[in-house]
């Protein structure tokens, strides 16, 4: 029995003390966001922001992991360091926003308008880019491993030491002309 009492304590003690597992965002941050238009280092994962007017917000190093910002205005937003790995950035705009040091990892931006972003040291590893606009944008030293960009334009962006290994180019319109080598 004293065994038994011992691993149920110890059991209890462990999830209630020593656990970092994150249950998603937090109500209170997501109101902040919303009526102040800043919340840096915010626990905004699994969030739904979809469709929200977010233009030039602080969410410097803000947790937004599998986030819904599907249709939202992130334009000219302080995204940097910013952890949105798997998140839903469908038609975002995200036009001179500043993404450098972001984790976009699996993140879809299917349609995304990221013409001018800042997007240096960015993770974009397997990242859905299918038809976004990344004219103009800044892709210095970029993780594009295995991303698709699929009919993404990236006429005029920087891309200088970008990491492009097994990534989907097929209609895609980049600095060096059309580029279809990733095409099955």
């Amino acid at each position: 029995m004293k065994k038994y009492l011992a691993v149920v304590i110890a059991s209890i003690f462990s999830f209630t003390c020593l656990s970092t597992h994150s249950f998603g965002f937090d109500e209170v941050q997501v109101k902040k966001l919303k009526k102040s238009g800043h919340c840096p280092r915010c626990d905004l994962s699994e969030a739904n922001l979809g469709g929200l007017s977010l233009g030039s917000a602080d969410l410097r190093g803000a947790n937004l992991s599998l986030a819904d910002l599907r249709g939202a205005n992130l334009r000219h937003a302080n995204l940097i360091g910013v952890n949105l790995e798997g998140a839903l950035l469908i038609d975002a705009n995200l036009r001179l926003a500043n993404l450098s040091l972001a984790n976009l990892s699996k993140a879809n931006l299917t349609e995304a308008n990221l013409r001018a972003a800042d997007l240096r040291l960015a993770n974009l590893t397997e990242a859905k880019l299918i038809g976004a606009n990344l004219s103009d944008a800044y892709l210095f030293m970029v993780k594009l491993d295995k991303a698709d960009l699929s009919k993404a334009n990236l006429s005029g962006a920087t891309t200088q030491g970008s990491n492009l290994y097994d990534a989907v180019l097929c209609h895609t319109t980049t600095p060096w002309g059309n580029d279809n080598s990733g095409c099955p």
